[in-house]
């Protein structure tokens, strides 16, 4: 059977249609693909209470994502999802969450989680805070006493509640007793406990760091210190490239009763560091 040339050029012109289409099918379906990373920006406490060791594995085993964590004060945290450099923020700064989400940066927010600040200082509590009836009565003695106080100066969601204490106890705290050092918790713990000074600190942070620190805690009944933490979807509308579907699923774990179990049953020397919210 003899084929013509015109014929064979018809066959070849067929088959590279289909080759082509081929291809640009598997392209297609390769650039829809599901992101399966999902950018996580977190408030230093949550790293540094260990908490985040624990659920960050155990939302990928049961999801199939993959977590990239970014460890920071809430300031900035809220920063960088307001630039899109984040699918969701886990904070602990709820009026900076309310701009965010006024602004429209922020799609979903969800509280999940508390507990509670405390001031931790010096054993010999020079300042005399650990029977004050109030939290303005505490603050008025570190400032009268001109204590030394270390303060995170870093725009955290710690250092946020800091100044609003201040302001609550109308203080101005100012001059060489006030240091502020622009770190994370731990770091602030750590100079507090060589410097036996004053200072601000989510519970879970303590809980997790305190045997190695020379500090005690003094000061923490009171609802001024009461800390929630929130999880905050970014909004794909300020930015196409976040993975909506990705901070959706994390934020519905972290209220399911997986979420919520390893967040109670989370503990350092038998004391829970973490309540969850509804």
């Amino acid at each position: 059977m003899i084929i013509s040339p015109a014929t064979m050029s018809h066959f070849y012109r067929t088959r590279m249609r289909a080759i082509i289409f081929i291809l640009l099918a598997g392209f297609a379906c390769s650039t829809h693909a599901e992101n399966k990373t999902i950018r996580l920006v977190s408030t230093t406490s949550t790293t540094n209470s260990g908490l985040l060791k624990v659920i960050i594995p155990a939302f990928e085993a049961d999801s199939g994502y993959k977590i990239e964590l970014f460890s920071t004060g809430s300031g900035n945290a809220l920063h960088r999802a307001r630039l899109g450099k984040a699918d969701i923020a886990i904070t602990h700064a709820p009026k900076s969450e309310e701009k965010l989400m006024r602004d429209g940066y922020g799609k979903i927010k969800k509280p999940f989680m508390q507990n509670q600040f405390i001031i931790v200082g010096p054993e010999s509590d020079p300042a005399g805070i650990k029977y004050s009836p109030d939290i303005v009565s505490a603050l008025n003695n570190i400032s009268n006493k001109q204590s030394l106080f270390i303060s995170r100066g870093d725009d955290s969601g710690t250092h946020k509640k800091e100044l609003t204490l201040w302001k609550l106890a109308k203080l101005d705290p100012y001059g060489d007793w006030y240091l502020e050092i622009g770190a994370g918790m731990g770091n602030t713990l750590r100079q507090a406990s060589q410097q036996q000074a004053y200072t601000l600190t989510d519970n879970g942070t303590w809980l997790a760091l305190r045997k190695k620190l020379k500090l005690t805690s003094l000061f923490s009944k009171s609802v001024h210190l009461d800390n929630v933490y929130s999880a905050i979807v970014i909004n794909p509308e300020m930015h196409k490239h976040t993975n909506y579907k990705g901070a959706r699923k994390l934020m519905s774990w972290l209220q399911s009763d997986h979420g919520k179990r390893l967040i109670q049953n989370y503990k350092v020397d038998g004391e829970q560091l973490f309540k969850t919210v509804e």
